[in-house]
């Protein structure tokens, strides 16, 4: 069957480009290797989500369940000891607040609305490889059996797996980051941590924050890349119990040399990659489905041709990337913490 396009990957991205195509009365496949629920962290939510989540369609159900909503956050920053709270502001309506929201119930109304709009959704189904006639990206392989279709939406995650059977690579532009995550029990009569609290030391920085009624979430990331373990834990929550292990993932900051193509696109994390500090990653995530949507609907309108959608994506999602790293790059390196890598400006180095 050919589809008008495939996406691989039913996380933020993926079901943003489903639900806004299929909106269109395009055809849409939506492969996703894992069962739902799964755990996924990145949990903060900065308040320009409220109107993408209206946008979708998915607002009420969001706010129905219940997640935690907070007006900003607690700033300590190196040698201050009360620290400051820094709110996110407000308009003539009313206070700005983000979300701590829970991803496996926000990933679960996501995948929900998208087979709404009538979107297909193969899961779990695993893409195997792609299929090529010449240069041209023409189908997918997986568990399922072939796929064909228009356009070829890659939504799959940190791997870059369609970037990288292209045979293309991602531009490195910090040094290797290493991100430490984990969850411990903390009862909603401790109020410590309702509001966000994100700690800057001189050797990198810490956040805590609940995110259930009964759970705080934390992580750490140092400025040399090194990984603090599996044992380490923020001394605030020393005397809260664990739950489960702590995990690490590999936060470098990159992106890929090639975001588009004729008839391919890269969404959310599979494009680009900043640590959690940019507090873009789900919001990124969400614009960059609706954007590539739009590229591809005025392209089947015949509004502009494939290769100006491709490039105009391209130029957007590159500029919003590269704005995020020049403010890490202050707030990380502003002359009082020195990285511990001379390799600090742009890396542009294939990995």
């Amino acid at each position: 069957m050919l589809y008008d396009a495939a996406i691989i990957g039913a996380g933020p991205a993926g079901c943003a480009a489903a639900i806004t195509l299929a909106r269109k009365n395009l055809h849409v496949l939506l492969i996703e290797a894992s069962e739902f629920p799964r755990h996924r962290p990145g949990e903060s939510l900065h308040p320009g989500v409220e109107p993408i989540f209206e946008a979708l369609g998915i607002a009420s159900e969001v706010n129905a369940k219940g997640f935690i909503r907070h007006a900003g956050h607690r700033i300590i920053w190196d040698q201050e000891i009360l620290g400051r709270t820094e709110k996110f502001g407000k308009d003539e309506h009313h206070e700005w607040y983000g979300y701590q929201a829970w991803r496996p119930e926000l990933d679960q109304i996501l995948l929900q609305q998208a087979k709404a709009c009538g979107v297909t959704v193969w899961q779990p189904c695993r893409v195997r490889d792609i299929h090529l006639e010449g240069a041209e990206l023409v189908g997918l392989n997986t568990e399922r059996g072939a796929v064909r279709a228009r356009y070829f939406l890659d939504a799959s995650g940190r791997s870059q797996w369609l970037l990288h059977k292209l045979g293309l690579h991602s531009l490195k532009y910090s040094p290797k980051f290493r991100v430490r995550y984990g969850y411990v029990t903390c009862p909603a009569a401790v109020d410590a941590f309702e509001t966000p609290l994100m700690h800057r030391d001189p050797d990198g920085w810490t956040w805590i924050a609940r995110v259930r009624e009964n759970r705080c979430a934390w992580v750490r990331m140092r400025f040399d890349g090194v990984d603090p373990g599996s044992v380490w834990r923020p001394p605030l929550l020393e005397n809260f119990e664990a739950i489960g292990s702590s995990k690490g993932e590999d936060m470098t900051w990159r992106i890929g040399e090639k975001l588009a193509g004729e008839n391919w696109f890269l969404m959310g994390d599979a494009a680009a990659v900043l640590d959690p500090a940019s507090s873009h990653g789900v919001l990124r995530a969400l614009m960059s489905g609706m954007q590539v949507a739009h590229m591809i609907v005025v392209s089947v309108q015949g509004k502009i041709s494939n290769t100006l959608a491709a490039k105009f994506y391209s130029q957007w999602l590159q500029d919003w990337f590269h704005s995020d790293v020049s403010r890490l790059r202050e707030l990380y390196w502003d002359g009082n913490v020195k990285p511990q890598q001379q390799e600090t400006t742009v890396l542009a180095s294939t990995v």
